[in-house]
This record gives structure tokens, C-alpha cells and sequence, in this order.
């Protein structure tokens, strides 16, 4: 059976979030992203500048996952399917897990890539992770946890996701 689409979880988010006490949803736009999202706690955000490029890193703890945001500077658009591969590469080694299917992540106004995914891996830890581009910048939205990924929570996380500029 095929999960719903994101659209039909983004108008079941407010019911959603009134069954789930431990999250509490809001819109965030973390300094630097470029980005609007919901995280279910205030995120701790940090960014800085390395060998020319901007990074930043927004990140909250609850119901026992981490709901993370990242995103880095590219010298060229053209890198980006590369830095996404190697993305989600690096995530897979670090928790040595498996990836699982595989569908692609859509953010309206990102730069169509066919290495724009979401993945869901399974190792030492359950995480969930989308990675897209747009302009001179990649993103990866992770959500991780010691338990199976709820997908009610990632659809709150990754559903609600848009552009500022």
C-alpha cells in the first residue's frame, strides 16, 4: 500500500499535532536557510562561514528523535547532485545503516535534481532523510531516532517546508 502524499499529511497536520502532546509544532526560519519550516520544539541553530561558503545547522530534540536541519554553500549549481549523493552517503556510513526505498522530495522553488530523494535508512539508528538543492546551496532535512521513524511526525517536519525568497 503507497503512503499518502505529503499534500494530504499537510492538512492532517493540525489533527496530527493535537493527538501528540510531546511535539509542539511551529513555523521556523532558521537565520541563513532561506528556508520555513515546522520543527516540534524551538531548534538550536548555528552558522558560520568555512573556506568562503556558508553552513548552518538548525536542530531540536523531541519524543525521543532529533528533527535536523542543514545546509551548505556550493562554488557551482553544477556541484549539487554530487554534494547530495555524497550527503546522503556520509549519513549511511556514520550510522551504518541501509537504505530503504528510495521517492523523490519536492520543495516548491528548489532546483529540479533527480538526486533530490528522501531515503529512509535503518542501522544502528531509524532515520529518515531528504536532501534537494537550489541555487548555490543543498539542504538535508534528517529526522533520526533509536525507534522506527513515525510518519506522522516526518510529514510535519518535511511536509510544510518552502522557500522565503
Amino acid at each position: 500500500m503507497r503512503p499518502a502524499p505529503i499534500q494530504f499529511f499537510a492538512l492532517l497536520l493540525p489533527l496530527v499535532a493535537a493527538c501528540t502532546p510531546s511535539l509542539n509544532w511551529r513555523e521556523v526560519t532558521p537565520a541563513g536557510s532561506h528556508l520555513q519550516l515546522t520543527f516540534p520544539c524551538k531548534p538550536e541553530a548555528a552558522a558560520r562561514d568555512v573556506a568562503g561558503l556558508h553552513q548552518g545547522l538548525a536542530k531540536c530534540d523531541a519524543d525521543g528523535a532529533s528533527f535536523v536541519l542543514s545546509w551548505s554553500g556550493l562554488r557551482d549549481p553544477r556541484e549539487a547532485p554530487e554534494a547530495l549523493k555524497e550527503m546522503r552517503a556520509s549519513l549511511a556510513a556514520r550510522l551504518q545503516a541501509a537504505a530503504g526505498g528510495t521517492k523523490p522530495f519536492v520543495v516548491p522553488g528548489m532546483a529540479p535534481q533527480d538526486e533530490a530523494l528522501q531515503v529512509e535508512l535503518n542501522g544502528s539508528r531509524h532515520a529518515r532523510v531528504a536532501t534537494f538543492a537550489r541555487g548555490e546551496a543543498v539542504y538535508e532535512l534528517l529526522l533520526i531516532s533509536d525507534t522506527p521513524i513515525r510518519q506522522a511526525a516526518w510529514e510535519g517536519f518535511a511536509g510544510m517546508i518552502k522557500f522565503t525568497d
